[in-house]
């Protein structure tokens, strides 16, 4: 199952992650198989390795991604996000802030690997002073 959150109004968008995060933990009453990677950090093997790499003890696995289109190569991304859209063992969550005009094309590739995706603009008028 993979999740992408992106989006301008990256408060919010952080805020729904950690949403999803706490709701995976509280379900499992554990943190123990909740993995964090920051791809303009860490290295893109990684996330395979997170991904191909099984518990012995919990079944289930979160992989919160943060910036997936910074350095990723773009295969690894497409073959990780491929393996694990069909499965409900493995949950992976994509956050990315606003893409750039050159990273729109990732984008698009990248909306078509997740379940979900939920796009966060900028709250404006009624929506603004509700969620204030």
């Amino acid at each position: 199952m993979n999740y992408l959150l992106y989006g301008e109004d990256t408060y919010r968008s952080r805020k729904k992650m950690q949403e999803i995060v706490e709701a995976y933990q509280k379900k499992l009453g554990s943190s123990l198989n909740t993995y964090y990677l920051d791809m303009e950090e860490d290295d893109a093997l990684k996330l395979r390795a997170h991904i191909d790499t099984h518990s012995l003890f919990f079944e289930k696995k979160l992989v919160v991604v943060r910036y997936p289109l910074g350095t990723v190569d773009a295969s690894l991304l497409v073959d990780v996000l491929g393996r694990t859209k069909l499965l409900n063992d493995i949950v992976v969550v994509l956050w990315s802030p606003p893409v750039e005009k050159k990273q729109e094309k990732q984008m698009s590739e990248l909306l078509k690997l997740v379940n979900k995706a939920q796009e966060f603009t900028p709250l404006r008028g009624v929506e603004l002073r509700t969620w204030i």
